[in-house]
């Protein structure tokens, strides 16, 4: 799979330029630093304890990833655990972070959602994704029987690629409603990465473990350091999570003349180098885009905001940042076009075939506009 394509930051330099000894943590005590880097539908929503009736983890605020499904939707929430790093580290990095998996919960059989933890390559692209596949489920069979949470781990994400139960998958049931932690633990085996994927309860006892590895993955040569965080797909109607964390050595990947996300320029307003620009068939001032990406940041169900958002970043870093262009030239182009049949505000939905039509290229435009493809994403 690869499909996407997010500070409360503790770090000490080190004399590696570039480099520092990071300890990623949010817990949304005060804000959603790291978790608002890509814009719209992948940014977190900080509520208070006790919203949607889940109290936090910890302390008095969580988060809630929005219910955006991979393969109509593009997938939900997530972190970039401060920046993408380009340098496996010596001792290797663990990730985490705490759902609340609610047995009682108001959902159809077969509900889902996947939780991903990607690694990058040494020249900071993109390498591969490491899947919590989860489901809800309310039938009876191997798994068990009444209202649970079915999960297993793959490479995959999606209804297209990943099934919760897959009896080849080493299917794991939690029955019981609470705050669960997933864990990924990245380790150098002999110069070969090992994933090791854990389910622990809130006391932080592990209740289930996957291992993944693949001999192509070597250290230093087809493999860099971390890449994203990522609710890949997200079915529920909400998803509270809390305490998402990165421990290890980071190295930096360069800036450079990169690319910048739906939230780097709403963050970065100054660095407009536009006073209006044609989207479709129409021109809009710089203070309406601005709103539209806004709009899609407000986790709009019309998807004609969506595609408009992430055509605004991508002609934005072409036009300011001069970022190269070779890889997202016609996907620009496909999206103006549609936009001018489907102009900004005419409610498309996501299920819609309309929708699918076009989906390919909001994804090369998202996946671009956050340094996946010919330039590299900004840090700073």
């Amino acid at each position: 799979m690869r499909r996407f394509i997010a500070i409360c930051s503790l770090s000490l330099s080190l004399s590696l330029a570039n480099t520092v000894l990071a300890s990623f943590f949010q817990g949304f005590e005060t804000n959603i630093n790291g978790w608002d880097v890509f814009g719209g539908q992948y940014d977190a929503t900080r509520v208070t304890s006790g919203t949607d009736g889940v109290s936090s983890k910890t302390g008095s605020f969580h988060a809630e990833a929005g219910q955006f499904d991979l393969d109509n939707a593009g997938g939900s929430a997530a972190t970039r655990w401060g920046l993408y790093s380009s340098t496996f580290p010596v001792g290797g990095y663990t990730t985490d972070i705490s759902v609340y998996l609610d047995t009682g919960i108001s959902a159809a059989n077969d509900t889902r959602f996947d939780w991903d933890s990607a690694i990058g390559s040494a020249d900071c692209g993109f390498r591969r994704d490491f899947v919590f596949n989860a489901g809800y489920y309310n039938d009876t069979d191997a798994t068990g029987a009444g209202p649970r949470f079915v999960i297993s781990a793959s490479t995959n994400a999606g209804r297209g690629g990943a099934y919760p139960k897959n009896p080849g998958k080493d299917p794991f049931t939690i029955a019981v409603t609470g705050w669960y932690t997933l864990e990924h633990q990245f380790s150098n085996n002999s110069g070969v990465l090992v994933v090791t994927m854990r389910i622990l309860d809130s006391s932080g006892v592990p209740l289930h473990t996957w291992t993944q590895s693949d001999p192509t993955d070597l250290i230093g040569a087809t493999i860099g350091g971390n890449r994203y965080g990522w609710f890949a797909s997200q079915e529920f109607t909400f998803l509270a999570f809390d305490d998402s964390a990165l421990n290890g050595l980071q190295s930096y990947c360069q800036s450079g003349p990169g690319t910048g996300s739906i939230g780097y320029w709403l963050n970065n307003q100054t660095g407009w180098c536009i006073t209006s620009m044609g989207l479709g068939c129409t021109t809009y001032t710089k203070a309406q885009c601005v709103a539209i990406l806004k709009k899609s940041n407000l986790k709009s169900r019309d998807m004609t905001y969506l595609l408009a958002a992430q055509l605004i970043a991508a002609k934005l870093n072409v036009a300011c940042l001069g970022s190269n262009s070779s890889c997202v030239s016609q996907a620009i182009t496909d999206a103006d076009n549609w936009l001018c049949a489907h102009p900004i505000g005419s409610n498309v939905k996501a299920n819609s075939a309309t929708w699918k039509q076009i989906t390919p290229t909001y994804n090369t435009l998202a996946a671009y506009n956050e340094g996946e493809l010919c330039a590299p994403p900004r840090i700073n």
